[in-house]
C-alpha cells in the first residue's frame, strides 16, 4: 500500500500563517516527506479563495520534485478549464522530466461557479474541457503530433516537447456524483474516493467499478486511492484539540460542497447540516468514518478497519488544514511516519 500527502497550503489572511510561509516550505515538506516515507505528494487548485489556497499544483510540484527522487508528485486535482490544453501538456510534460518520471496528474472539472466566471470560461462546457484535455494530454505527452477538433478545442500540429519520461501517465479524475464516476471508469481513468464516509465511498466504487469493467478494463489496470483528513498526536484528545480549529475553518469554507453523506440508488445525494459544523463534538462525530485523527494505536486501527470495509491501495492524507502552524504539521508528520506508516504500508 502506499501513504501520500496532499496540501492545499491554505494560509487565510486573518491566521498567523503567512502565504509565503507555507508555500516557501513545500521542499523541506518534501524532503522530509521522502525521508519519512511517504510514497506521494499532491497539491489541490482553487482560484481567488479566501483561504489563499494554490492555484498553480504544476509549478509547487515542481519545487517539490526539485528536491526529492523517490515519491511521485502531482496535481489532487487541477482544473483543465482554466487552462489551454497544449500549455497544460507542456507543463505537465516538463513536470515529468524535471522529476524523471514521478508525475501522476489528477484532474477535475471544477464546482466553483465564481472561478468559471473569473476566467471567462463557460461553466455548462466543463465536462467538454475535461474529457478533451485528458484526451489532449494523452497523445500530446507520448510526442505524437496530432490535429484535434472536440467542442471546445480545435488545434492543429499539436506537438509537446520534451516528451514525458513516463510512457503513460498516470491520470486520475476526481469525481463525487454518479456522471463524473461514470465517466472517469469508461475513460479507464484512476477514482480518488474523496470526503464521503465509507458506506457511500463504496457505492461510488461499484459505480466507478462498472463503468471501468465495461470499458473493457479492470481493477487491475488503475489504482484503488482514497483522500482523507488525517492528524496524528500522542492521544486522541491532543490531536483533535489541536486540529479542530483548522479544520472548522475548512468546512466553514466548504460547507457548500461537504453536505453529502449519503448516496441514494441514482446516485444523488441528501444533505447533512453537520457538514458545517464549527462545534468540537459534532465536528468530531462528524469526523467518523471521513477523517483519520487521533494517536498512533487510533490510527492504525482504523486503518486496518478501512482496509476490511474497503481496500485501498494508495491513501492520500491531507494532514494541514487552513492556518495551521508549520510546526504542528511537522509534529504529525514525524509521529504517523515513525509509528503508524511502517504498520500500515504492509496492509492489504
Amino acid at each position: 500500500m502506499n501513504v501520500g500527502l496532499l496540501f492545499a497550503l491554505q494560509a487565510p489572511d486573518d491566521s498567523d500563517l503567512r502565504s509565503a510561509e507555507i508555500f516557501s516550505a513545500v521542499p523541506r515538506l518534501a524532503a522530509l516527506a521522502e525521508d519519512q516515507g511517504f510514497a506521494s505528494m499532491f497539491f489541490t487548485e482553487h482560484h481567488g479563495s479566501d483561504l489563499n489556497e494554490v492555484p498553480s499544483p504544476l509549478v509547487v510540484s515542481a519545487a517539490a520534485a526539485a528536491v526529492t527522487s523517490r515519491i511521485r508528485i502531482g496535481s489532487a486535482v487541477a482544473l483543465p478549464a482554466f487552462y489551454n490544453p497544449v500549455k497544460f501538456a507542456e507543463d505537465v510534460t516538463t513536470l515529468d522530466n524535471i522529476s524523471n518520471g514521478r508525475v501522476t496528474v489528477g484532474v477535475g472539472m471544477g464546482y466553483r461557479q465564481e472561478e468559471f466566471d473569473r476566467f471567462g470560461v463557460n461553466a455548462k462546457l466543463k465536462v467538454s474541457h475535461l474529457v478533451e484535455t485528458v484526451e489532449i494530454l494523452r497523445r500530446a505527452s507520448t510526442g505524437e503530433v496530432f490535429d484535434f477538433a472536440g467542442r471546445v478545442h480545435k488545434l492543429q500540429g499539436v506537438k509537446v516537447r520534451p516528451r514525458a519520461v513516463q510512457s503513460a501517465l498516470p491520470i486520475w479524475m476526481g469525481a463525487q456524483k454518479r456522471p463524473g464516476l461514470t465517466r472517469a471508469g469508461e475513460m479507464g481513468l484512476t477514482l480518488p474516493l474523496s470526503g464521503a464516509p465509507i458506506p457511500i465511498a463504496a457505492r461510488q466504487r461499484e459505480i466507478y467499478l462498472d463503468a471501468l469493467r465495461g470499458s473493457g478494463r479492470s481493477e487491475q489496470d488503475v489504482e484503488l486511492p482514497i483522500v482523507r483528513e488525517c492528524f496524528c498526536a500522542p492521544t486522541d484528545d491532543e490531536a483533535w484539540d489541536y486540529a479542530t480549529p483548522y479544520l472548522a475553518t475548512l468546512f466553514a469554507e466548504y460547507r457548500q460542497f461537504m453536505k453529502l453523506p449519503t448516496v441514494n440508488a441514482d446516485g444523488s445525494y441528501q444533505a447533512d447540516s453537520a457538514a458545517s459544523t464549527t462545534e468540537y463534538e459534532t465536528l468530531r462525530e462528524f469526523g467518523r468514518d471521513r477523517m483519520l485523527i487521533g494517536s498512533p494505536d487510533t490510527l492504525l486501527a482504523e486503518f486496518e478497519r478501512h482496509q476490511q470495509l474497503l481496500p485501498c491501495d494508495h491513501w492520500v492524507l491531507r494532514m494541514h488544514f487552513p492556518g495551521m502552524p508549520i510546526d504542528g504539521l511537522t509534529d504529525s508528520m514525524k509521529l504517523f511516519g515513525s509509528e503508524v506508516l511502517p504498520s500500515i504500508a504492509v496492509l492489504r
